[in-house]
Parts: C-alpha cells; structure tokens; sequence
C-alpha cells in the first residue's frame, strides 16, 4: 500500500483506483434558503405490559379457581399436556394446604 500524502486537500487513492475529490470541489449547501422542518413523527405507541393474575396456595378460593380453569380448558381443547400440568399443580397445592391450614387464608 502507497503512502499517501497529508495536505489541505485529499490525495488520490492507489486502492481505490481513482482520486478522491478536492474539498474546494464539494458543493456548499445555500444558506440563503430556510431548510425546512421536518413534520414529527408519529411517536410509536408505548407497548402496555401484559396484564397478570396470580394465585397462589394459600388463597383460599385457589383450589376451586384451577379447578375451574382445568375444566373450561379440557372444553375448549387445550391441550392435554397443559391441563396435565394444571392437575398436577392443583395436586400439590392441595397437599401443601393440608399441611398448612393455618397459611390459608382470604386474599389480602
């Protein structure tokens, strides 16, 4: 690669196979006409988070809410996987309420 030389202006280019041009060759831009503003945009809308609902064990109405759930899912042909899961959740927290009936309680 060819050195090339540093001066007010911009030497050719032996990679590039052309010369760049000068800086007194590159057009100004006019002053004398107001560049005009842009019109805003739209701003994009802000994406809401997805609302949640949890439950837990400990609730007392939890028991008959996944029950109900499991059964409206089973209707509307959700897959037997996932009320598989349902179940066994509603499994587990049946024993650990047996276990912890004083932890259960109305929601606060």
């Amino acid at each position: 690669m060819t050195a090339r030389k540093q001066t007010g202006t911009l030497a050719p280019n032996p990679d590039l196979g052309a010369s760049m041009p000068d800086k007194t060759e590159i057009p100004t831009p006019k002053t004398d006409t107001p560049t005009p503003k842009p019109e805003p945009a739209t701003p994009a809308p802000k994406e809401i988070p997805e609302p949640t609902f949890t439950l837990r064990a400990q609730d007392r109405f939890f028991l008959v809410i996944l029950a109900a759930w499991i059964q409206t899912a089973r209707l509307a042909g959700v897959s037997e996987q996932k009320i598989k899961g349902a179940q066994e959740i509603y499994i587990r927290a049946d024993e650990w309420r047996a276990k912890n009936p004083d932890r259960v309680k109305l929601p606060d």
